[in-house]
């Protein structure tokens, strides 16, 4: 739970054994963060005070079987992302299980290395508040920039309108993930051992 009251976790509904990860954002407000990929459960593990959400999405066998084999997200303004895709390439962990997420952005956890050991980790972003951090390509974080939305003109038809908001909400999304990657610039990834 954050100061502003949020609290994360999970969700499933009467019947069902698949679960989600979940935000309450207040009484009454709950929202399905979804999982990664195709995978078919996930949980939320800790946000911090600008609603950055850390936790870990598992597929469909390892979520019916009690599995335990997970990979790590993070959730921000509506999208999420595995954050193995936002670590060096090459990186010494695949990172599984995230414990808290600080209003820095640090991340820390557990991650696993190729023989299946388990280690600590912490993420520390590429960003301007974390100047020289090893592993950082600084030339990638950029400042924030307004973005200009403009309501798009009046479609002739229905199938229009349609395959143009279509085109718009792909486009928005990609943008987003851009802008992420921008912002972070990738995380610098230290390993305990």
């Amino acid at each position: 739970m954050n100061e502003q009251g949020q609290a994360v976790g999970f969700a499933t509904l009467p019947g069902e054994m698949l679960f989600h990860a979940t935000l309450w954002a207040h009484v009454g407000k709950l929202t399905d963060l979804g999982t990664v990929g195709t995978d078919a459960c996930s949980y939320s593990s800790a946000i911090n005070a600008y609603g950055q959400i850390v936790g870990g999405s598992i597929s469909l066998s390892n979520c019916l079987s009690n599995g335990d084999s997970k990979r790590a997200f993070l959730w921000e303004d509506g999208a999420i992302f595995d954050l193995n895709s936002l670590i060096p390439p090459g990186s010494a962990l695949y990172l599984i299980s995230p414990d808290t997420i600080n209003d820095l952005g640090e991340i820390s956890g557990t991650g696993a290395d190729v023989s299946g050991n388990e280690h600590a980790f912490l993420l520390i972003p590429c960003d301007e508040n974390h100047p020289g951090i090893e592993g950082c390509d600084y030339s990638l974080v950029v400042s924030p920039t307004a973005v200009e939305v403009r309501p798009a003109q009046a479609p002739q038809a229905s199938a229009t309108a349609s395959t143009r908001a279509r085109q718009f909400m792909a486009e928005m999304m990609a943008g987003r993930r851009s802008a992420l990657r921008n912002r972070y610039g990738r995380f610098g990834l230290r390993q305990q051992r």
